[in-house]
């Protein structure tokens, strides 16, 4: 299979392929780093000290009432949108109140902090190979699950890119300019396991689409 591409408005269900039952959105964690790092920290960083910090917890910090709060500010931070759907404002007050030492999340593709939980997911669906694709470089690639550890995704395209079991009943994408993971899954996600692996996820329903905090009326 070939990555899956997920236009930002339309319900996101009725995007994917009949063959998944389920997705959930994935948020991208902040990045908490030892107060002596001044610059953004790099993949190697964020992995050997980085800790990430929920979007309930920025919303604490930061005076935000609701998660959609958090996604508008940052996508108005990165330019990702234009008037009149653009909120300066929460950008603006995203960087007021947030401790110099907590870093934005990744927008482009999926959170390093994020690969264990997913090698995690895999090993628990019994899966024995982990496959990628992307479109951007037009390349993919199966890989024996036995030698896969979190430190191999530094190597792997950045930006869109699908990462599978061998029979595709767990897909993670991602996507540029998003903060969030899609994942997909042949069968009803178990949320519970989800909150085991630490996971902060806003699972979806027939209309929630990839910029979650769009309303039907918004566009």
């Amino acid at each position: 299979m070939h990555y899956i591409w997920i236009e930002h408005i339309d319900p996101i269900l009725s995007q994917i392929p009949d063959y998944y039952k389920s997705a959930a959105l994935i948020l991208h964690p902040f990045v908490e780093m030892p107060e002596h790092f001044i610059h953004y920290p790099t993949i190697e960083q964020q992995m050997q000290y980085g800790k990430p910090v929920r979007w309930e917890t920025i919303c604490q910090l930061c005076n935000f009432k609701r998660k959609e709060d958090v996604l508008l500010a940052l996508l108005s931070d990165s330019d990702a949108l234009v008037e009149p759907y653009a909120r300066p404002d929460l950008a603006e007050q995203l960087h007021k109140y947030l401790p110099k030492h907590i870093f934005f999340p990744t927008s482009d593709e999926t959170s390093p902090l994020l690969w264990p939980a997913f090698l995690k997911l895999l090993i628990k669906s019994n899966s024995k190979k982990l496959y990628w694709s992307s479109p951007i470089i037009l390349q993919s690639s199966v890989l024996p699950l036995d030698f896969v550890e979190p430190q191999l995704f530094v190597n792997l395209p950045e930006q869109e890119l699908l990462v599978s079991n061998e029979t595709m009943t767990i897909v993670w994408l991602s996507r540029f300019d998003s903060f969030v993971t899609t994942y997909l899954s042949s069968t009803v996600l178990n949320e519970q396991i989800l909150e085991s692996l630490a996971l902060e996820t806003i699972i979806c329903d027939e209309h929630t689409p990839l910029w979650f905090w769009v309303k039907r009326d918004t566009f």
